[in-house]
């Protein structure tokens, strides 16, 4: 027993000159919404966020890669593990000293997100100087 072939709309959204377009399109600026890049590419909204999520891998809010290299991952598990470190020998002092103060002044910094090294460097130099 088989099913008769039906009549199937080829999905088209993966394709090479698609993703061609979406990549144009964001590299005009990275803050565009899907709206923005649907309209200039008259791609359909559905097929521009596959494209943008499946294919190229980009994530919300800036339509940038969401991948670590190795150099990052190493260096996040490094401060993680001295933060861990850090928090187990003070304990009970840890919040009450100024190390608690500094991180709310780098989760504001000027409208912008630091990538992970600024951030971690900054942090860093906090911890490193007490």
């Amino acid at each position: 027993m088989e099913d008769e072939p039906r009549p199937v709309r080829p999905v088209t959204a993966c394709e090479d000159a698609n993703i061609s377009k979406v990549l144009v399109s964001l590299r005009d600026g990275r803050r565009k919404t899907c709206e923005e890049i649907f309209t200039e590419t008259s791609m359909s909204r559905t097929s521009v966020f596959r494209v943008l999520t499946n294919k190229l891998n980009k994530k919300f809010s800036k339509w940038v890669p969401h991948l670590l290299t190795d150099e990052q991952k190493e260096s996040r598990v490094n401060f993680s593990r001295n933060f861990l470190r850090r928090f187990q020998t003070e304990q009970n002092d840890f919040f009450g000293s100024d190390n608690y103060r500094c991180i709310p002044g780098i989760l504001k910094q000027s409208g912008s997100q630091p990538n992970g090294k600024t951030l971690m460097s900054l942090v860093q130099r906090k911890f490193d100087a007490t």
